[in-house]
């Protein structure tokens, strides 16, 4: 076995005359990003991917067009695609709990349209309210595809995030509304 040597260090860099810096000792390699006077590039940061929970709620909310033009996108770019329950319309209860007691009860029954296929290998589900099932389909595609992870995965995961960007400024804009009635009884004090 032969025993490897290291080379011996590099000289340091001779002292700085007439108040100029030395140049940095260099080894062939272009200096990092710090001591070259550049930012440092930071890679992009991906998006942390979606639960299969919420990936589930935000195809439930987002707008039907676009989930259906997607959804066909989808289909043209994978065919084979087998749906394994067609879009079947029924009803949920809506529980809610009654806030002395905490007794909980049906206020309601909602009508919803639930789907599930197969694409690209991978099990699509959705639900959307109301008698909806071509959106419901189209979901559940859109769900499969994302799961892959190929094909259209970033549209789809695009898709997703606008949908909760909105939701989440009517819900604000919803808040601030509200907030107009909202009585403070410190004040009243």
């Amino acid at each position: 076995m032969r025993s490897q040597q290291t080379p011996p260090p590099a000289d340091p860099p001779p002292p700085a005359t007439s108040g100029q810096p030395a140049p940095p000792a260099t080894s062939g390699h272009p200096p990092p990003p710090a001591l070259s006077g550049q930012p440092a590039a930071t890679p992009p940061a991906r998006p942390v991917p979606l639960p299969p929970e919420r990936r589930a709620e935000l195809l439930a909310a987002s707008d039907e067009a676009d989930l259906v033009a997607l959804a066909d996108r989808c289909l043209e770019a994978a065919p084979g695609t087998r749906v394994s329950i067609e879009p079947t319309v029924g009803t949920i209860p809506f529980c809610v709990r009654e806030p002395v007691v905490g007794e909980r009860f049906v206020l309601a029954d909602v009508l919803a349209t639930h789907a599930e296929v197969e694409h690209r290998g991978q099990r699509g589900w959705a639900m959307r309210l109301g008698n909806a099932r071509a959106a419901a389909l189209a979901a559940a595609i859109c769900d499969a595809e994302l799961a892959s992870g190929a094909g259209l995965a970033a549209e789809v995961d695009q898709l997703c995030r606008r949908t909760d960007q909105r939701r989440q400024e009517e819900s604000a804009a919803e808040w601030a509304e509200l907030s107009r009635t909202e009585v403070n009884f410190q004040e009243l004090l």
